[in-house]
Formats: structure tokens, C-alpha cells, sequence
């Protein structure tokens, strides 16, 4: 193309037309990989991956680009579940020094979102539709990654391939809801929110009180920092965590809520 603007500004801009936004377009995934109750969110925990140097670092969770052997035309839904789990199995066996069996069947589709961060800040390269997916994980899987009772799984020594992933651990979903800034990618970690909302079936607000409690003196989710690093706005933030998100992205932020610890609360 050969109208691409100058700055990233305008590029942010110019994008939001899908005339010039479907051209760039390329599929993406990934998945939360999970064990527990999820209508207990104390007793969920999640499969937490550390990005290799080469890739940005930063935690996530595994996924990545689209490929043709993902696709079925006309069914975007299923290519996601299978770019998500060719990705899964690709990025574990960095950690196992083999592919897992996963079940294309169980990657359950959160969100879609905009990552267009790279095209517009460098103006070049993909405006990419990533898909992000939710995942239980199987006793069997999980015993493999982590045997023994251990809770961190460091790169297979003998792996001959890419390096994606420098370790991986097992966390909390608490714990990592408080992890907004370690993060690579907003996308990634706003998942953890719509899975809460969709799935697990949480009050976002008062599950916002839960975490923010659990967060250091001065420190709190930052819902307007999720927006600027994705080149979105609240209200469509809201959008994906379904019809009860409608305005408590907004309402948090702006302050325009009740908490039960007005005078403690970090700012």
C-alpha cells in the first residue's frame, strides 16, 4: 500500500477505516490455560509464560500468528481455536521437548481484539485480529509441565527450534490480575477480565476491590492504560466483557463508584 501515513497518530486513525484496515489484516491467538473451580476464582490458577528475549519479553500466555494449516474459510471462529491450539502445543513443547495432545474443541473464544500496535507505531507490518481463547487444562497436561508439585517449567534443554518462551509458571488468576504491567501485550492480560466477566461470572467492579486490595501501596488495575496501549477506548473495552460491562470500565475510572474502602483505596 502505498497511502500508509507518516505518523502514528494518523496511522491510528487512518486504521479505523476497513478500507484500509482489512488489506493489512492477519489472524492471531492465543489461549488462558487453566486449572480449577471457575466459580471460585481463589482456587483458579493459571499456566503463566515468560516471552524469550528475542521476543520482547514479558509475560503472556501461549499463542501467536496465524498460519494457512489454521484456516477454514468462512468460519473465523475456528480458525482462532485452531491457530490457538497449533500455537499451544507448538510453544509447550519449547518446555516438554514434545508436542501435547490438546482438544481443538475445548479453546473457548473470549474476545477478539485490535492489535495494531506494531503497524502503527512502525508503519509496516500486520494489522492483526488476535483471538484470545480460554482453556482447561487437562490433569494429564499439566502433570507434564509441572510434575511433582512444582510451579515453574524452564525451556527443555534438548528443543530444537524457536525460542518463544523462556519458562513457565503456575500462578493464581488473583495474583496475575495484579500484574497488569508485566504484561507484553494489554490484550493478553484484558483477557484475564473477560474471562472473569464471561465465564467465571464476577462482578468486575467488586472483583476490581478483591485485586486492588491484593496490590502494592499506590498501585491498582489502570483500565485507561489497557485502552492506550490497545488504541481503544473504555467503551469498547466494556464491549468485550459483555452486556453487564456496559459503563463499569468508565464508572471505575472515573470514580463514580461506592467501594467499600473509600479512605484505603491505592491510588
Amino acid at each position: 500500500m502505498h497511502n500508509i501515513p507518516e505518523t502514528a497518530e494518523a496511522r491510528k486513525k487512518w486504521l479505523l477505516d476497513p478500507q484500509n484496515r482489512n488489506p493489512l489484516v492477519r489472524g492471531g491467538a492465543g489461549s488462558v490455560y487453566y486449572t480449577g473451580d471457575l466459580s471460585k476464582p481463589e482456587t483458579v490458577k493459571l499456566v503463566i509464560s515468560k516471552r524469550a528475549a528475542a521476543v520482547g519479553e514479558g509475560l503472556a500466555h501461549f499463542g501467536g500468528l496465524s498460519e494457512k494449516e489454521d484456516t477454514v474459510p468462512g468460519d473465523s471462529v475456528r480458525t482462532g481455536q485452531n491457530n490457538a491450539c497449533r500455537e499451544g502445543r507448538e510453544e509447550m513443547a519449547e518446555l516438554l521437548g514434545y508436542e501435547p495432545d490438546l482438544d481443538v474443541a475445548k479453546f473457548q473464544l473470549l474476545y477478539v481484539a485490535h492489535d495494531d500496535a506494531f503497524f502503527i507505531n512502525n508503519g509496516h507490518g500486520f494489522a492483526v485480529n488476535a483471538s484470545l481463547h480460554a482453556y482447561p487444562m487437562d490433569q494429564k497436561t499439566f502433570n507434564a509441565l509441572f510434575p511433582n508439585g512444582a510451579t515453574k517449567r524452564e525451556r527443555c534443554e534438548n528443543h530444537d527450534g524457536p525460542v518463544e518462551t523462556a519458562y513457565a509458571e503456575v500462578m493464581d488468576f488473583m495474583d496475575v490480575l495484579t500484574l497488569q504491567d508485566s504484561y507484553h501485550y494489554a490484550h493478553e492480560y484484558f483477557a484475564l477480565w473477560v474471562m472473569a466477566s464471561k465465564m467465571m461470572n464476577q462482578d468486575v467492579l467488586k472483583l476490581l476491590d478483591r485485586v486492588n486490595d491484593k496490590m502494592p501501596s499506590g498501585k491498582r488495575v489502570d483500565f485507561n492504560k489497557v485502552a492506550a496501549k490497545m488504541h481503544t477506548d473504555l467503551a469498547t473495552l466494556e464491549t468485550y466483557l459483555g452486556l453487564k460491562g456496559k459503563g463499569q470500565l468508565r464508572a471505575y475510572e472515573n470514580g463514580q463508584i461506592n467501594r467499600s474502602r473509600p479512605q484505603n483505596f491505592k491510588r
